[in-house]
């Protein structure tokens, strides 16, 4: 006699204790994320439908996914997906998994846009790049944002060192803020620039030590590692490099805006001063911890 279909609450208690069992933090979330990926529904349909039984077909896409998870892997890359700015992003093992305080970050280039339009007017062009943007969550966020405000003369650009992530933002780009809204480039850091022409660099880069690398989780360190390690000690040194090249190529009274590690303020907000930026504020996040630097280039005048 054939055992009768699980509903998705009994489905989805299976899921969370499997998960809890596997040691995985977070499982009962994870089980609600991997059940509506399954049935290829939303959370609050978990609720409406929880004595609907599920078929032979979702409990296969279910058992697959769960799998994966148990096993250690993101959620994200099981699903493919993850949120970031109210956005769906598609992410995978080549990218980053945007992270919620990555937004302070934005909040923050975007202040730096308002201050540029407001004291260069709103009809002259202001060019932003995302430095190692990943999925391209940042630059994807800053022009969804600049759409809903009206911020038509605003240009964004993209870079990486990886071509993978560069696809995957690309697509991200197309899919949520429409093409030709983002451009992108392969390049490291801001070397393929020359001459003074941006006015916002906004960057989340590597800046994990090789201990902290030692003392993540098994799940980040399925993230791409050359997406995590910032070089040297204190894993600043690729901070230290972007910082220098924002002072390069940023125009009087632009602005840099990077994410930084947590015991990193004091240095990248000293070597931002040493380098002649002004208004150097170090930002935290929701914690309470120092997580953004944000620093203007000269004031305008000041150039010389």
């Amino acid at each position: 006699m054939t055992a009768p279909a699980r509903t998705v609450a009994a489905a989805l208690r299976a899921a969370t204790a499997r998960l809890e069992a596997a040691g995985r933090d977070g499982a009962r979330l994870d089980a609600e994320v991997l059940l509506c990926a399954a049935l290829g529904v939303d959370r609050v349909r978990l609720t409406i439908d929880r004595d609907r039984p599920l078929d032979a077909a979702e409990e296969s896409r279910l058992e697959a996914l769960l799998a994966r998870r148990a096993s250690g892997e993101p959620v994200a890359y099981v699903t493919g997906e993850r949120e970031f700015w109210s956005l769906p992003f598609a992410v995978g093992p080549d990218v980053l998994i945007p992270r919620p305080e990555t937004e302070g970050a934005v909040d923050a280039a975007l202040a730096a846009l308002a201050a540029l339009r407001a004291g260069r007017g709103p009809d002259e062009p202001i060019r932003v790049i995302d430095v190692g943007t990943g999925s391209g969550a940042i630059v994807v966020a800053l022009a969804s944002e600049a759409r809903s405000r009206g911020w038509s003369n605003v240009r964004f650009l993209a870079l990486d060192r990886s071509r993978a992530a560069l696809r995957i933002a690309q697509g991200n780009a197309r899919r949520l803020v429409g093409p030709g809204v983002v451009a992108f480039v392969h390049g490291d850091l801001l070397s393929a620039l020359r001459g003074t022409s941006i006015d916002v660099v906004v960057s989340n880069p590597p800046y994990l030590s090789d201990d902290d690398l030692r003392a993540i989780s098994t799940e980040v360190a399925r993230e791409p590692v050359a997406a995590l390690i910032g070089g040297g000690k204190d894993g600043a040194q690729i901070l230290h490099g972007l910082v220098a090249d924002a002072a390069r190529v940023l125009r009087p009274g632009g602005f840099l805006v990077t994410e930084i590690g947590s015991t990193q303020g004091g240095t990248v907000a000293a070597l931002a001063r040493d380098l002649d930026f002004a208004d150097v504020r170090v930002l935290p996040d929701l914690a309470g911890l120092d997580r953004v630097v944000s620093a203007r280039w000269q004031a305008f005048g000041d150039a010389g």
